[in-house]
């Protein structure tokens, strides 16, 4: 309404300050007439249309990632490997734009909690994630999806320490799902164990 309200005034201005044009209009065109004014009314194409919505591909990982699961397997802590268990969940946010992740895990030597937010590009056919933890680790990684396996790399800073990531999520089943992950302190070099999970609901 506003873009049809400022075009109309320039209609109007245009006409007002014009003076009276002689007959036939400038240079023998006619003047302009109703039709004339409602094409310069018209919003340009697409310019109304309704954005995209959310590619489907977000919608149905979140489906088949809904609700609780239970974990349980082995993650780095402070350099050693530790036996870790906990819940995760998963849920649709932000108008369906992202999938909200939240883990809870405890270990013999404490406990963390990690907050992570998963999207998907269409057009590169690539996921993106962020994340932060409890320890105020954080880190961006984007996946490639074949079959029911997303594998992932990216950059993380994990114990004051600036880290490139990698690692993999698998649904071996509706109700099961296989996590790995490793990371590495010098480039890309090397690589050593993050941690080995499996979750089931």
């Amino acid at each position: 309404m506003m873009k049809k309200l400022v075009l109309l005034s320039l209609v109007v201005s245009s006409v007002a300050f014009a003076g009276d044009p002689p007959k036939g209009g400038a240079a023998g065109a006619p003047a302009p007439g109703p039709a004339d004014a409602k094409k310069m009314m018209a919003p340009p194409p697409g310019g109304d249309a309704k954005p995209p919505g959310p590619p489907q591909e977000i919608a149905d990982m979140a489906k088949g990632m809904s609700g609780t699961w239970k974990c349980v397997g082995k993650a780095d802590v402070m350099g050693t490997m530790q036996d870790i268990k906990g819940t995760v969940t998963h849920k649709s946010d932000l108008d369906g734009w992202w999938i909200n992740t939240t883990i809870n895990g405890t270990m013999a030597k404490g406990s963390m909690k990690n907050q992570m937010f998963t999207t998907y590009d269409a057009a590169a056919k690539k996921w993106y994630r962020v994340s932060a933890n409890s320890h105020g680790g954080h880190a961006v990684s984007w996946g490639t999806a074949a079959g029911t396996k997303v594998s992932w790399e990216g950059d993380a800073h994990w114990g004051g320490k600036d880290l490139k990531i990698r690692g993999s999520e698998e649904m071996v089943s509706p109700k099961e799902a296989h996590i790995v992950g490793e990371m590495s302190d010098d480039g890309g070099k090397t690589w050593k164990p993050d941690h080995d999970v499996t979750c089931k609901k």
